[in-house]
């Protein structure tokens, strides 16, 4: 069985990077404020892992790389559309 890499991408970054799945113990104390923070510190540090997860996969299979791309797209996709206005701009000028 073959899954489409986009689906494969998708499933992982629903599942596994936009679900927390870590809870900060309840002895440290965070600040109201900082509390967005963190979980942005989490919430990358599950994509990392499953990025690092991908990307050894895909040393021995590359089909995995279109994983990678489309898993990078759907995580950073806020900076990818910030980058490509900012790029546009300075295209313009």
């Amino acid at each position: 069985m073959t899954i489409n890499p986009k689906v494969l991408a998708e499933t992982l970054f629903t599942e596994l990077i936009q679900k927390k799945h870590c809870d900060v113990s309840p002895e440290v104390r965070i600040a109201p404020e900082a509390v967005p923070a963190v979980e942005a510190k989490i919430r990358l540090y599950q994509f990392a892992s499953i990025l690092l997860a991908v990307m050894s996969t895909a040393e021995a299979k590359p089909e995995f790389l279109l994983v990678r791309d489309h898993l990078e797209r759907l995580f950073f996709r806020r900076q990818y559309s910030k980058a490509l206005i900012f790029s546009w701009t300075f295209a313009v000028l």
